[in-house]
């Protein structure tokens, strides 16, 4: 029996291949035929009782979220909407967020309290603030620079005459 089954399978095997060596012509109207056959046949098939209970229950959600939709829809219109704000009072006056006005606080802060007074001393023969140099360090650091100037800058040396003053 076992050998019978084989005969069976190589049978429908052959004439499987057989129908493979014939050339289908894939088109549009084929495609559309073929379409048209597996609609009628699903549609031709008839609801198991769980695709019916489940067809059921799709309808019942349905009309509940229709319902509730009604419900929700009434609830607005019976509620006052926000007033809206014309676009020319946004555009002069806009609101602030939470960030300006941290940033508005801050500054009225600042402007609130008096500004501090800073003590600061000027060196009178450099202009540094608070220089610790003397008199005399003063003068020997004004002397070499303007040995340095004179070496950069020979043109600028003064004649013999009146130098005097300055020991180079």
């Amino acid at each position: 029996m076992a050998t019978h089954s084989f005969k069976d399978n190589s049978a429908q095997e052959t004439d499987h291949r057989n129908l493979h060596s014939i050339p289908v012509p894939i088109d549009a109207e084929y495609i559309k035929t073929l379409r048209r056959k597996w609609i009628e046949y699903f549609w031709s098939l008839s609801k198991t009782p769980t695709e019916i209970k489940l067809a059921e229950e799709r309808a019942s959600r349905a009309s509940q979220m229709v319902s509730s939709n009604q419900k929700k829809a009434l609830e607005k219109s019976l509620v006052s909407p926000k007033p809206i704000r014309p676009l020319t009072a946004l555009y002069s006056s806009p609101r602030t967020t939470t960030r300006m006005k941290k940033v508005m606080q801050k500054m009225s802060k600042s402007r609130s309290q008096s500004p501090r007074k800073l003590n600061f001393s000027f060196c009178p023969e450099c202009g540094f603030v608070n220089c610790a140099l003397s008199h005399k360090e003063h003068a020997e650091k004004m002397r070499q620079r303007l040995k340095k100037l004179l070496t950069q800058h020979p043109s600028l040396k003064p004649k013999k005459k009146n130098i005097s003053f300055i020991k180079l």
